[in-house]
């Protein structure tokens, strides 16, 4: 007695319309471990159509008997554009009309082999080859640093020094709302006070000719020149650089929000000196901004005090 050969038959699929498009393996991970999509089974040289498969009333192939004494392979199997070519061993058979050998059909065995998987097992080859195709994936590259994380601090900056007020003299950033909104800019002033390593910031500034005045603090971040702001209706903190000063005529400081960075100019007086303008230009380009995303403000206009119903506190935040 031969080997005995178990035989399961194929899923039986409902109907479908014409104009639908069958699904493929590749639709299901399962298909492709469980019995490879073998659409067949044979016995001796007799191949017998699956249940469910093929056209129906038409009678099984036949393959035709491989002559005494045809040599095995390996033969080299066709290959596409770019596909590499591979030989598979066993039994030949020749090419009707070719006079040259075919690869044969897949042995009983094979067919056993393949159709004899538990469905624990295929479920532990389908999470195998998952976790395998996982680790080889590559990973994430890492977030580039922020813009402002590369900015220096003035060096051994002085609180106390960069007290009292200072003029706005020219922002640069390519925040769209600046650029069209930059007639409606206003002469502003800015009083800083300085509390400990943190600052006690007062900006001025007039809305329809009035003056307001927005209290804010800058917190301490443990390195000195650089600072924290979370001022109301910010999307998210601001960060705040001390870049360059020499605390009798100019100062640039550098806000970030959003990886979104700025460049602002301020004096003690106006006009400011060349030297500050050319500071200004050259680290507004290092920040990879232009001369078109730099605005001037006024040089009239100031004002130095609010009245108590004019005064916006957002140090509390």
């Amino acid at each position: 007695m031969g080997q005995k050969h178990i035989w399961m038959p194929g899923p039986v699929t409902a109907p479908r319309p014409r104009n639908e498009e069958p699904l493929t393996p590749t639709h299901s991970c399962h298909s492709d471990l469980v019995a490879p999509r073998l659409q067949s089974r044979q016995h001796g040289t007799e191949v017998l159509p699956r249940r469910g498969l093929g056209p129906a009333g038409r009678a099984p192939a036949r393959l035709p008997q491989t002559p005494p004494g045809t040599p095995a392979g390996p033969w080299p199997l066709p290959c596409g554009l770019g596909e590499p070519c591979q030989a598979v061993s066993g039994p030949a058979r020749p090419l009707p009309g070719l006079g040259r050998p075919a690869l044969a059909s897949p042995s009983p065995s094979t067919v056993t082999a393949t159709t004899m998987l538990t469905p624990r097992t295929a479920l532990l080859l389908t999470v195998l080859l998952a976790g395998g195709s996982l680790s080889q994936r590559p990973r994430r590259p890492p977030r580039p640093a922020s813009p402002i994380s590369t900015i220096q601090p003035k060096a051994n900056f002085d609180a106390q020094q960069f007290a009292g007020t200072w003029l706005l003299v020219a922002v640069a950033s390519s925040c769209r709302f600046l650029q069209e909104q930059g007639h409606r800019a206003e002469a502003t002033a800015l009083h800083v006070a300085p509390q400990g390593a943190a600052m006690a910031v007062s900006t001025f500034q007039k809305l329809d000719g009035i003056c307001w005045q927005v209290q804010q603090r800058y917190r301490d971040t443990g390195v000195p020149g650089r600072f924290l702001l979370q001022a109301r209706g910010a999307r998210g903190a601001v960060d705040v650089v001390v870049g360059e000063t020499d605390y009798q005529g100019f100062a640039i400081l550098y806000l970030e929000q959003k990886r979104r960075l700025s460049v602002k100019l301020y004096a003690r007086s106006l006009p400011p000196s060349d030297s500050a303008l050319s500071a200004f230009e050259q680290r507004t380009q290092r920040a990879n901004l232009t001369e078109d995303h730099i605005l001037f403000f006024p040089k009239y206009g100031f004002c130095e005090a609010a009245d108590q119903f004019h005064v916006l506190d957002e140090t509390r935040r």
